[in-house]
């Protein structure tokens, strides 16, 4: 009986420790920062492209808090995104700019509460997808635009000039 106890136990540690590595597998090849902490704010799990991106971070967070491992204006806005998700005990969605690999990027960030089975606050979650880059072109895409109804109004104008309407 105790062999077998051990056998099981040993079983469902491997599976465990299996579905671990599944997870981070899939985590670390999404695109985005994902990160976990625990209730009083302390990084559980951050995937690869986090700590890629954050070139100051170990290759483990586990234990540490945003101003180990971030820049300070960027740990002060990930602090400020933590207590809002504690106060208020809801997720949020906003886009917001961070420093990273010394230059600012605009990222769409994710924050939640994650819950134990009581109603507990269990830990934090985020999640934040770089749109830097759509956003520049949409600008892009604006300012061409506008230009172009500037060139239409310049053309008009110009045609008027030269071709006086007969009064």
């Amino acid at each position: 009986l105790l062999h077998r106890t051990i056998s099981d136990q040993k079983k469902a540690k491997n599976l465990l420790r299996s579905k671990n590595e599944q997870l981070q597998g899939i985590l670390d090849h999404s695109p985005s920062l994902i990160h976990l902490k625990d209730a009083d704010g302390l990084f559980v799990l951050a995937n690869k492209r986090f700590i890629q991106e954050f070139h100051n971070a170990p290759a483990s967070v586990t234990g540490m808090d945003n101003h180990q491992i971030l820049p300070p204006e960027t740990a002060r806005i990930f602090d400020r995104n933590d207590q809002r998700v504690r106060t208020t005990g809801k997720p949020f969605f906003e886009e917001q700019q961070y420093l990273v690999n010394d230059r600012y990027r605009t990222y769409a960030t994710t924050m939640f509460p994650l819950w134990d089975e009581i109603g507990e606050l269990q830990g934090l979650g985020g999640i934040c997808s770089d749109i830097t880059d759509e956003r520049r072109l949409r600008s892009e895409a604006i300012r061409s635009a506008q230009l172009a109804s500037l060139g239409e109004l310049a053309a008009g104008v110009a045609h008027e000039i030269n071709n006086p309407i007969n009064g």
